[in-house]
């Protein structure tokens, strides 16, 4: 293996390194990975979504692990756990929607690094409001279809990059009344669904035998550092968001959006 295909295979597990510190962390993963794959000059043209959407199965199994106690609990039939999911599948409506109308304008308006900075300022002052007026009393098992509504609402502005969709729906849970942890944990689970379902459909829209044995490692390298990432990312936040609020994601946020202005602007 030559040096280029070296490069490649670092490139890769960057991004998927990329993709699952960010994704589950309320800092947007889809910000991250727009502006790392244009400072790494990964192709839009040959990667672009696909690759993120590979990605996306990566972290996607890392949640599942995580969570598998409460996947399990739903197969056995658990009464609770099987009242939580169904809170779930509501939650994730208005993004299923949402996804399905502007499927293009995801793909090309909302791509730019210029929506990241707005992304990442609009999410920060969501962070701040929740945190604010949140009283972090609730536990999942109040949980009603109006929250999950309204979770749900608040992940549909995760669709523009640097939002974040873990941050947006915890704010809103936090804003509910819920407990941070809590509100992550309704959020992670959110997660399943709709990773598995934007992920499974973008890559069957393309040819796997017109890619190459490069490209096709390129994909398997990303996804498997995307889900360890992602599993350690999961274990860490939700110790963390027991004790801590979300005031340090919002500094880094504000943060990496100055330094995405001042690159902007060379």
């Amino acid at each position: 293996m030559g040096l280029y295909e070296n490069m490649n295979i670092f490139i890769a597990a960057i991004l998927g390194a990329v993709q699952g510190l960010t994704e589950f962390l309320p800092v947007s993963s889809t910000g991250h990975l727009i502006v790392a794959e244009k400072w790494l000059g990964v192709s839009q043209e040959r990667f672009g979504l696909t690759f993120d959407a590979a990605l996306h199965l990566g972290t996607l199994t890392a949640v599942v692990l995580y969570f598998w106690g409460d996947i399990a609990k739903l197969i056995s039939f658990d009464r609770g756990v099987t009242r939580l999911w169904m809170l779930v599948v509501v939650g994730i409506v208005p993004a299923g929607i949402f996804g399905v109308l502007f499927e293009d304008a995801v793909a090309t308006v909302f791509r730019s690094p210029w929506a990241v900075i707005l992304g990442l300022m609009g999410g920060s002052i969501a962070f701040v409001l929740a945190e604010k007026v949140g009283k972090r009393a609730r536990e999942l098992s109040s949980g009603n279809t109006r929250d999950a509504l309204i979770i749900g609402l608040a992940q549909v502005f995760s669709f523009i990059p640097g939002v974040s969709r873990s941050g947006i729906t915890i704010a809103a849970g936090l804003g509910l009344g819920f407990r941070r942890e809590n509100a992550a944990r309704f959020s992670f689970l959110m997660a399943i669904p709709l990773f598995a379902a934007a992920g499974l459909k973008r890559l069957t829209g393309i040819e796997l035998a017109a890619l190459g044995a490069n490209d096709l490692l390129f994909f398997m390298i990303g996804t498997i550092a995307a889900a360890v990432s992602g599993y350690l990312v999961i274990a860490f936040l939700m110790r963390y968001l027991a004790q801590h609020s979300l005031f340090p994601f919002v500094w880094y946020r504000f943060l990496f959006a100055g330094l995405i202005f001042l690159f902007l602007n060379k």
